[in-house]
């Protein structure tokens, strides 16, 4: 589950009710067999777990964006299989299908990643320089580790109070850039990638607006309705392109992606949640091209497999499940008395190849009528129950 906007941690609970609020992936034991439960991002919305009764799992729904008028997204993957590793690897097979996004088993890997490699974080955290990568390189040789690659992670960038500057390296830790000391420590110590990390956003914060960055890159950056400029989902190819042409005409092989946690912190009430995060990551994947030709992996903007593209009225599956949808709370003690009246059995899957559970997938669908309320976004707004 999230404890913050950056990290997850596991917990164990015997009650459903005990379920910690923004629950990633649920883990089930039966004694015989073993489940797996992943609430699924859709193209607009993203579904997470909550504890709320002991009667039936929860999933909030949300698209951290209000005024929607209709929702056809998928809810969750389940399967069932007699050890936690087949449960795990059955949900993310068919979460990979519906994404259409290859496995890690199909994609290429890296040949750097047949290597030993370093980080500068745990050395250096956010006071990394040129001086200390050269000597870090130096004592590597040395003492005969192995060390084929390089990643220079947070602290090498030139920043405006936490916000992104200027593309190029900060000029008082690295006075030559990156050109001269990739160039040289691929020579003297055989370290043949180097890398740089850099925040999904440009930096945690974004980008300042009274930088070069934001002039040159305009066309390519958005404003959310926070106030926050950033790469624009849409058209952000070319902001991480342009980022990406200029450090590898310095040496640099690979870049280390992180914070995707802050597109809710930003895009909230400007781009549907699932919108943002596709069309972020898409942008990445297409600008990767600049470092070695090919991207190891694409997000598919291709739509959802039919299987997915139900209705709920038509849904065998849903309505197998038994769906009880809450759009508002005020609404709760209605579904309370709709439960009570349908309780199929908990975890009842059809049965696939070899006598096990195959992954299941369920959606929502719904519109909503001229004289109703838009759906509610962020957390108070659709709930789904799943009736034991």
């Amino acid at each position: 589950y999230m404890f913050s906007p950056w990290w997850t941690r596991p917990a164990f609970t015997q009650r459903l009710s005990e379920l910690p609020d923004k629950t990633q992936t649920a883990l089930f034991c039966f004694g015989d067999r073993y489940g797996c439960f992943v609430p699924a991002v859709g193209a607009r919305c993203k579904a997470y777990l909550t504890g709320e009764s002991d009667q039936a799992l929860t999933l909030v729904l949300t698209a951290l964006h209000g005024g929607l008028s209709e929702l056809n997204e998928p809810l969750y993957w389940y399967a069932e299989a007699p050890t936690v590793g087949e449960a795990i690897s059955l949900v993310f097979a068919e979460a990979a299908r519906a994404k259409h996004i290859r496995p890690r088993t199909e994609r290429r890997l890296p040949e750097m990643f047949r290597y030993l490699g370093w980080c500068s974080w745990n050395a250096f955290y956010t006071d990394v320089n040129e001086q200390g990568i050269r000597e870090k390189a130096a004592e590597l040789a040395e003492k005969q580790v192995p060390v084929k690659w390089m990643i220079i992670d947070d602290g090498w960038l030139s920043l405006q109070n936490r916000l992104l500057y200027a593309f190029e390296p900060d000029k008082e830790k690295f006075p030559e850039g990156f050109g001269r000391l990739t160039a040289e420590l691929r020579e003297s110590a055989g370290i043949r990638w180097f890398g740089v990390w850099h925040a999904l956003m440009g930096y945690w914060s974004g980008i300042a607006p009274d930088s070069p960055v934001a002039v040159q890159e305009a066309p390519n950056l958005c404003r959310t309705a926070g106030g926050r400029l950033v790469p624009d989902p849409v058209r952000g190819t070319g902001f991480y392109r342009d980022w990406y042409k200029v450090l590898s005409g310095q040496g640099i092989r690979f870049v280390k992606v992180d914070g995707q946690g802050t597109i809710p912190l930003c895009f909230e009430n400007t781009v549907p949640l699932g919108e943002a995060a596709e069309g972020l990551h898409a942008c990445l994947e297409n600008a990767a091209s600049c470092m070695d030709g090919r991207p190891c992996g694409q997000l598919s903007g291709a739509p959802a497999p039919k299987r997915l593209q139900c209705t709920l009225s038509q849904c065998a599956l849903c309505l197998r499940l038994g769906y009880v949808l809450d759009a508002a709370p005020r609404q709760r003690q209605a579904c309370a008395a709709a439960r009570r009246q349908r309780r199929p059995r908990l975890l009842q899957r059809p049965r696939g190849r070899n006598g096990r559970t195959g992954a299941q997938a369920a959606c929502l669908s719904r519109r909503r009528a001229a004289d109703d309320e838009p759906f509610r976004h962020a957390d108070a707004g659709l709930r789904i129950y799943r009736p034991l």
